[in-house]
């Protein structure tokens, strides 16, 4: 087999898993800031304009609410099962945003909403995501 077809083979395999990840409906899912690092990892991989945001959090044990512990992500609906990864990956914005996620975190009074998408490889990518807040036991998004 020429090296020019395995070339062109390999790029239909990756095109192919990306457009599989693409199409996959995405789910919010709710992130409790925390003052405690050993609660919330976060860190930036790449450079100043394509970076990826890492966020290694705990399972919640109950849906999304404003009283889950510190560095605790949820579903709105339900608790993570304990199959789902506790890591989130947010690729392709400047390092600027992904330090005023990561500030905005640092507070255990803040929330993140993360749309995200299970790639069967250890941890969810991001397909958007926002700052929220909580009024009573009703949540909405943080006017920026």
């Amino acid at each position: 087999m020429k090296v020019s077809n395995l070339i062109y083979i390999s790029i239909l395999f990756v095109l192919s898993f990306s457009v599989q990840i693409l199409a996959q409906e995405s789910y919010p899912l709710l992130i409790r800031g925390s003052d405690d690092v050993k609660k919330l990892k976060m860190y930036i991989e790449g450079n100043e304009k394509n970076c990826t945001l890492v966020i290694k959090y705990r399972k919640g044990t109950v849906k999304a609410n404003k009283n889950q512990p510190q560095g605790v992500g949820s579903w709105l609906d339900r608790p993570l099962n304990i199959d789902e990864p506790t890591t989130i990956r947010y690729s392709g914005f400047t390092k600027d945003v992904a330090s005023g996620v990561i500030k905005y975190l640092k507070s255990s009074n803040c929330y993140y909403m993360f749309w995200c998408v299970n790639t069967g490889d250890g941890y969810f990518e991001t397909t958007a995501f926002h700052a929220y807040v909580f009024s009573g036991s009703e949540i909405y998004p943080r006017a920026n």
